[in-house]
């Protein structure tokens, strides 16, 4: 089920809208999660790729160990990766960040929170936060995976160089991985807005919980 989501205020709340704070845990396990996949498949259609999030647990090979958010099927024409992907839909209400970000913010103001933002969540060869740097513990892969490599999918405004791409990647010193795909929701949004005011994407559990709440409850 596709639902349309206004981008400037999706960004507003996330970004810059501090009377929101006593909402946003409550928007986020919502929608945090599902939007974040949404998000991810529409950059990847954007590339020309064929992505899809698959109906399957991303979990360690043994018996303990960290789950991840899932697993992301990315298909370019020749060249098929599986991300094992870890969400973190942290705002300024929360995680490492004190100033909010305005939607209308000037280039060099985004480049520059994007630097300062890298550099809090990612020191000496891992994320600073163990509940995501658990994305680069590697996962039991879906039995048609030949290449795996780790997302972390972040709401957070944030580059290495400030430079306007969503999606880089980070190399790595690590046995399992060569490096780390980070994906920033926010420079994404920010990136279409810039031609379109809104985005409809497949949101089939937020559907459902929206048409709860307004079955539940309506203004007086």
């Amino acid at each position: 089920m596709k639902v349309r989501i206004d981008l400037h205020e999706l960004i507003k709340f996330y970004d810059e809208d501090a009377g929101a704070g006593k909402h946003s845990n409550s928007i986020k396990t919502l929608a945090g999660e599902e939007l974040a996949f949404a998000l991810l498949v529409e950059h990847f259609k954007r590339q020309g790729a064929t992505a899809r999030r698959l109906n399957q647990s991303c979990t360690p090979g043994g018996r303990r160990g960290p789950w991840l958010d899932g697993w992301l099927r990315v298909d370019t024409g020749g060249n098929l990766v599986h991300y094992q992907v870890e969400v973190k839909s942290w705002s300024f209400h929360g995680f490492a960040r004190e100033e909010s970000l305005p939607v209308c913010c000037s280039k060099d103001a985004l480049a520059e929170f994007k630097r300062g933002s890298w550099k809090r969540y990612w020191g000496d060869g891992c994320f600073s936060s163990p509940r995501l740097n658990k994305v680069l513990t590697p996962m039991k892969p879906p039995k048609d995976a030949t290449t795996v490599e780790p997302l972390a999918c972040l709401w957070s405004p944030l580059h290495p160089i400030g430079a306007d791409e969503p999606l880089f990647e980070w190399p790595l010193d690590h046995p399992n991985f060569q490096r780390v795909w980070v994906f920033s929701m926010s420079a994404f949004a920010r990136q279409v807005l810039c031609s379109q005011q809104s985005l409809e994407a497949e949101l089939p559990s937020v559907h459902a919980r929206m048409t709860h709440l307004n079955r539940l409850f309506q203004a007086a």
